[in-house]
């Protein structure tokens, strides 16, 4: 059975798999990551969660560990304010979140 891809576990089983770029992130970039080879229902966009990760993530833009070497390309093709970041399903890491 998969562990979650944020708290490796520390915070229950699966219960679901979380799309790491939401839709309504994916819509105003769609073509620009469709050229780069990068689909929103693609597997690699699907990682498995458990509930506390997935309802805390919400729509903040954090990521799974795993997605790490990706960060400064989400943030080249989603620019904001808010950066994304590695968030590891702590209480902690939503903290400082802001």
């Amino acid at each position: 059975m998969p562990t979650c891809a944020y708290c490796d576990g520390r915070n229950g089983v699966v219960t679901c798999r979380d799309h790491v770029l939401h839709k309504f992130r994916w819509r105003p970039r769609a073509r620009i990551a469709a050229l780069v080879g990068f689909d929103r229902d693609d597997p690699q966009n699907l990682v498995p969660a458990c509930t506390f990760c997935n309802i805390n993530r919400i729509t903040r833009k954090l990521l799974p560990p795993s997605w790490a070497d990706r960060v400064e390309w989400l943030n080249a093709l989603f620019p904001s304010r808010v950066p994304w970041r590695v968030w590891d399903g702590s209480i902690e890491g939503l903290a400082v979140y802001g």
